[in-house]
């Protein structure tokens, strides 16, 4: 397997030759803020996990 690697501005391309796909990983700023996260919810505070949770639970949350 051959890779070709090259940055654009803040992409990087990762282009795998023998097979034609492409994987392409983007860089990103931090935008400094806090980070609270249970299983898959990410959120800002404890509170909105916890609200978030009671949402799924309820049944609110996905349809």
């Amino acid at each position: 397997m051959n890779l070709t690697l090259r940055k654009i501005n803040r992409v990087i391309n990762s282009q795998r030759t023998t097979e034609g796909g492409e994987l392409k990983v983007h860089r990103l700023l931090p935008i400094n803020e806090p980070i609270v996260r249970y299983g898959p919810f990410v959120m800002n505070t404890r509170q909105q996990i916890v609200d978030a949770v009671n949402d799924y639970q309820a049944g609110r949350l996905v349809k």
